[in-house]
């Protein structure tokens, strides 16, 4: 039944009673107000939407519009024309147009009226948005209280909401009981900073505390990515930039405590900007705001608490934490686990902390940084969305993810995120792997031919596309070192097989293959798959999105576990024994970093001629009747394996150490972000370095010249190259270094002889 309120300014209200229709509201009949004497209508009809359940709020999905606009709020005039709808999968929502706003600092949105007579001696109230922002943004909310008197309270909270999807959980607490106010209650919503172009409302709830448990269901789609970490951005710094941890509790920033299990804990927070790259997974790099904890534990630990937004967590069980780590010299992150801490109601100082899941243990941070993904498996997803419930019940309660340190306390944090990852069809049909051990579970992106593990196919023999064995694999020497072979390939399919080919029919040392798949076409897409398929050796890591050459090639010189990495073009043709004599040359001197072959087509490293007659690089042709391969047997046969230093390396074809990688930081993907330069200014820092470049002038690849861009595009980029290259490394002289490069003898001499030899068939 629905009854009616109180009289309010002017109009005059009637006690009535209406009996609901099952269904949603928006299924009910519109009700006209009539005299009871005369039966003349009263006004205009109006549709009457209740409550959903416990939510004290009438449409609070906003399905019910009325001259555009939702039924039940209040919208500032100035907004009427900037808002429509939301939509989507859910049909929920109000959304705001507000580009024309966005050098408001603040700005009203909407306000609703409702009852809280339920609430009766009350005094608590959980607020619940369901929302979507183009950026992040500061939601305020005020709930203006009416006393009996006339006169009015103000109650007033404030969510930071992140960019995407986000459910947002707000507890209030009123002065006094609300029976002692007049009834009605008005809650209004603002954005109380910068103004985002774009916010979706998609609904909003208010009643007692636990309410959400049952009666709102989520307005997100499922599909969407929602983040129960609030601030985990650190885009909103409400404490001191830098600040001691000398006492047991610290408040160090909103959602972010610090707690320490010694009598006097020594360390120092802070506020930091650091640099976040992953290359191995793709992420290029970007400045953002990051939590600094660094100092040494005697005994005992630290611990950095973040509140956790449990209206997420028990609609949508999470299974991944990522965030990105790192440390200035050796740090280590001891434990992550999720913790409930409960509020003593009789003194608010007072309070206990319960671990109900661990998540992580012993993980090893990198000084040049991480992007850290920790799978949760679903075990422990059902335990955390089982205490979100709980916590939702209870007012003195909250949920929270830990960060232990013990010892040397060395670490950065960034970027968190505690999300419901996307399903991936990649998985097959044998679903989620996962161990008793969450460090062994955290290993299986890392792992290949995991879906085969559920598999009962038998694994086949592996033949090449004729139908003869593949070469088998010689170890020349019982601690000839692992080697890895990146190729970073963007359409040009035919280039791309006949390189691929080559690599599978002339490399005989144990090896691993990874291709990174940077957005290719569906034909070379496809190729590309088939040709993994059923090589265990192979990985094949498409990119989501077109990342550019610098960052793909980095993503798999990252993805290395091998003591050395070659990066090769996907337009070369490698040749019998190419990759155990580069690695001859490498290991014959411990200072040497980066080997590099001779070609047809790599500027000093080309052979028989480098310039053309025009004065430009020349691209030398095979001699009629020769392949790459007898080309290579020419070049082996006149080499005298000199093996000269030189400044610099073209990129076509490179083995480098990965331990000289890692400290060098790999490839710039800022300054060179297509390529083009980026392998001339990674040599010149591993010059600066102090480590060796050679060319193995026994060596010869094939290269066809960036099949990827025309000869004109090619053009553009190399310049555009060399001219970051010259802004980067100003005291660098590279007119000097060409005039090397010129003039190194073994090269010469190299080339006269293969004229000679090439004149002479």
């Amino acid at each position: 039944m629905l009854t009616a309120g109180t009289p309010q300014g002017n109009d005059t209200l009637y006690p009535f009673a209406v009996p609901l229709p099952d269904g949603r509201p928006s299924q009910m009949p519109a009700l006209r107000a009539v005299e009871a004497t005369t039966g003349l209508a009263l006004g205009e009809p109006v549709t009457i939407v209740p409550p959903a359940g416990d939510n004290l709020l009438a449409n609070p999905a906003f399905r019910e519009w009325v001259d555009n606009a939702p039924v039940g709020w209040t919208v500032p005039a100035s907004l009427l024309q900037h808002l429509m709808p939301a939509g989507g999968a859910t049909d929920n929502g109000i959304q705001f147009n507000l580009s024309d706003f966005r050098d408001e600092k603040g700005l009203r949105l909407l306000s609703a009226k409702f009852s809280i007579r339920e609430l009766g001696e009350g005094r608590r109230l959980d607020l619940l948005i369901d929302q979507h922002l183009s950026e992040s943004a500061d939601i305020g909310l005020t709930l203006r209280l009416e006393t009996p008197g006339g006169d009015f309270a103000d109650v007033k909270a404030e969510l930071v909401a992140s960019a995407g999807y986000s459910n947002r959980l707000a507890r209030l607490i009123l002065p006094k009981p609300a029976a002692d106010y007049a009834g009605t209650a008005e809650l209004e919503i603002a954005l109380t900073g910068p103004v985002p172009e774009g916010y979706a409302i998609l609904q909003v709830g208010i009643g007692a505390v636990g309410f959400t448990v049952e009666d709102s269901p989520d307005a997100i789609p499922q599909w969407a990515a929602v983040n129960a970490i609030r601030h985990g951005d650190f885009t909103k710094w409400t404490g001191s930039l830098r600040q001691g941890l000398n006492k047991r509790q610290l408040s160090v920033t909103e959602g972010w405590a610090a707690f320490g299990r010694v009598p006097n804990p020594q360390a120092e927070i802070l506020l930091d900007r650091i640099e976040a790259r992953d290359p191995a997974k793709g992420i290029g790099a970007e400045d953002v705001y990051a939590l600094t904890i660094r100092g040494k534990v005697e005994s005992g630990s630290i611990r950095l608490d973040t509140d956790l937004d449990v209206a997420a967590l028990f609609r949508r069980p999470p299974t991944l934490l990522s965030f990105f780590a790192a440390c200035s010299q050796k740090g280590q992150i001891d434990e992550i686990s999720v913790v409930v801490r409960q509020a003593d109601p009789s003194d608010a100082q007072k309070s206990t902390t319960r671990r109900i899941t661990s998540l992580a243990r012993r993980l090893t941070l990198s000084r040049a940084g991480r992007q850290e993904q920790v799978m949760i498996p679903p075990d422990r997803a059902d335990i955390i969305q089982e205490t979100a419930q709980a916590v939702l019940r209870d007012p003195n309660a909250g949920l929270f993810l830990s960060f232990t340190f013990a010892g040397l306390v060395d670490a950065s944090l960034a970027k968190l995120t505690l999300t419901r990852a996307v399903e991936n069809d990649e998985a097959g049909d044998g679903g989620f792997i996962g161990f008793e051990d969450p460090r062994i579970t955290n290993q299986l992106a890392h792992l290949q031919m995991v879906s085969a593990w559920t598999s009962r196919e038998p694994i086949s023999p592996l033949r090449p596309a004729g139908g003869q064995p593949l070469l088998p694999w010689k170890r020349p020497e019982r601690d000839f070192p692992s080697i890895d072979i990146v190729i970073c390939v963007y359409n040009a399919h035919d280039e791309v097989a006949a390189c691929l080919d080559s690599v599978l029919r002339n490399t005989n040392v144990p090896h691993t293959l990874t291709i990174i798949d940077d957005g290719s076409e569906l034909v070379t897409r496809s190729m590309l798959r088939r040709f993994a398929e059923g090589k265990p050796w192979v990985r094949l890591r498409p990119n989501e999105e077109n990342l550019g050459y610098t960052r793909s090639a980095n993503r798999g010189l990252a993805s290395s576990d091998a003591a050395w990495v070659v990066l090769l073009n996907s337009d070369t043709i490698v040749t019998p024994q190419w990759l155990e004599r580069m690695m001859e040359c490498a290991l014959s001197d411990p200072q040497i970093a980066f080997v590099g072959p001779v070609s047809n087509a790599a500027t000093w490293q080309s052979v028989p001629d480098v310039k053309d007659d025009a004065g430009g690089w020349k691209v030398n042709t095979l001699p009629d009747g020769f392949g790459p391969a007898e080309m290579a047997r020419v070049v082996s046969k006149h080499s005298v394996r000199q093996r000269p230093v030189v400044p610099l390396l073209n990129g076509f074809c490179t083995l480098m150490k990965t331990s000289v990688l890692e400290e060098l930081g790999y490839l710039d993907e800022r300054s060179f972000p297509m390529g083009y330069g980026e392998e001339s200014d990674l040599c010149v820092r591993a010059q600066k370095a102090g480590h060796h470049l050679v060319i193995a002038d026994d060596v010869y690849v094939y290269h066809s010249k960036s099949a990827s861009f025309g000869s004109e595009r090619r053009k553009q980029l190399s310049r555009a190259g060399n001219e970051a290259l010259r802004a980067k490394h100003p005291d660098t002289n590279f007119q000097a270094l060409q005039n090397q490069l010129a003039e190194s003898v073994p090269l010469i001499e190299l080339r006269k002889a293969l004229r000679q030899a090439i004149a002479a068939l």
